[in-house]
């Protein structure tokens, strides 16, 4: 709640100088979608990249070429662990502990942890080429603290190569609630009349572990397609 009030404060605020200096003051809204986290194999154990989403509103403040930029944003990190050929007997996920697989209905079985985060983001965004009056290509870095929301967990069942069961629920693990960030991008962008559409790759890299285990350290990537609009 004290999160969200305080962004509600950020916006409006900025609202307010907006009207004072419009030419200066911008407004975004993205979305993003790739992959998250690492690839490790070992055994009959795999642990790969997940497929994530993201999106936020920006604002930001313009000195020339650069761009001063802020915002609040919802991202999703993810990893996905898979069992082939499970047989009679139980497997251990080393996240949620044994699997029952004492049933021929299926010869694999996939977990797919998705954590859920809000994050507040400083960075700047800087012209470096420009195309005439409507196309440029930009870059932009930053860091970003995000809040963590919630986890969840979703469990699917093989037959063969095709999926036969889904199901998800929570997941409750010792998450840090604040984490630190940093994000890269390129965008081209191109102008129609006060409304600039730009797409290009985003990359996003946690700093410090996402729990406080001290024998587990994982620190998530992610690479994204960046979509938006800005106004």
């Amino acid at each position: 709640m004290k999160l969200l009030t305080t962004a509600i404060f950020l916006i409006y605020t900025t609202l307010t100088f907006a009207q004072e200096d419009s030419k200066k003051i911008f407004f975004s809204t993205f979305l993003q979608t790739g992959y998250s986290y690492r690839t490790i194999n070992n055994d009959y154990y795999h642990e790969n990249p997940a497929g994530t989403f993201g999106g936020g509103l920006s604002v930001s403040y313009k000195l020339n070429k650069l761009k001063i930029e802020s915002g609040i944003q919802y991202q999703q990190y993810a990893l996905v662990s898979k069992f082939d050929g499970v047989t009679f007997g139980d497997q251990i996920d080393r996240q949620t502990g044994f699997i029952n697989t004492n049933n021929q209905d299926f010869n694999a079985v996939s977990f797919k942890y998705l954590h859920q985060y809000i994050s507040i983001p400083l960075g700047i965004n800087y012209n470096i080429i420009q195309f005439g009056a409507k196309n440029s290509i930009h870059v932009s870095a930053g860091i970003a603290s995000n809040f963590y929301v919630n986890s969840k967990v979703i469990q699917k069942k093989y037959k063969g190569n095709k999926s036969i069961e889904r199901k998800s629920e929570n997941y409750i693990f010792d998450a840090r609630k604040i984490c630190l960030s940093s994000y890269y991008a390129v965008t081209y962008e191109r102008s129609i009349k006060n409304i600039a559409f730009f797409v290009g790759p985003k990359f996003d890299l946690f700093h410090n572990p996402t729990t406080n285990s001290t024998s587990v350290k994982r620190t998530p990537y992610k690479v994204s397609l960046f979509v938006g609009v800005d106004f």
